[in-house]
């Protein structure tokens, strides 16, 4: 079944067999009633029927088997953030319609997830006063995507900088004293 051979087969007192088919990564994706199927029995003398190949759904059943991916790159484009910053992220990832569901950049939720017709995406990380400052590649990402599935990609952690991106997080402090009298 989808080019994967099943496993469990057993057969009732009824002639009825079963099998189990258990998807795993890298199998191919199926849309509902479009899932191979080619079974060929084999009796005790050794005659086999003609493989049979018609599978019937019980309920539309469709096939996920791939987590998403970001797969190029998460890019910023440069340059000294300070406070109220707003820096831009995009990340283009393996497939439409994706979720967000675990995703920062400076140890901050990123926001604003969007998604344009071309498996890019693009999220907002605004610099916070007392956010971690962070010198030309040394800003951390982390970019977790989950498909309509549930599928979730290990967190992708390459951010690629158009130039040189700095954060300053931290406004100056001045401390007064008054001495005499």
């Amino acid at each position: 079944m989808n080019g994967v051979a099943l496993a469990s087969w057993t057969n009732s007192a009824t002639n009825t067999y079963t099998a189990t088919y258990t998807v795993a990564e890298g199998n191919t994706d199926r849309a509902a009633g479009a899932t191979p199927l080619s079974i060929t029995l084999t009796d005790a003398a050794g005659n086999s029927n003609a493989a049979y190949a018609t599978l019937t759904e019980s309920a539309a059943q469709t096939i996920d088997a791939n987590t998403p991916a970001a797969t190029t790159s998460a890019t910023i484009s440069g340059g000294t953030a300070k406070v109220g910053t707003v820096i831009t992220v995009t990340i283009v990832a393996s497939e439409q319609s994706l979720t967000c569901t675990s995703c920062t950049m400076n140890g901050v939720a990123l926001a604003s997830w969007t998604n344009s017709a071309t498996n890019t995406y693009t999220a907002t990380y605004t610099v916070a006063e007392g956010n971690t400052d962070r010198a030309a590649g040394a800003t951390p990402l982390s970019i977790t995507l989950t498909d309509a599935a549930g599928n979730s990609n290990a967190a992708y952690a390459t951010l690629t900088e158009s130039a040189a991106q700095t954060i300053d997080a931290n406004s100056p402090a001045a401390t007064t004293s008054v001495t005499g009298t």
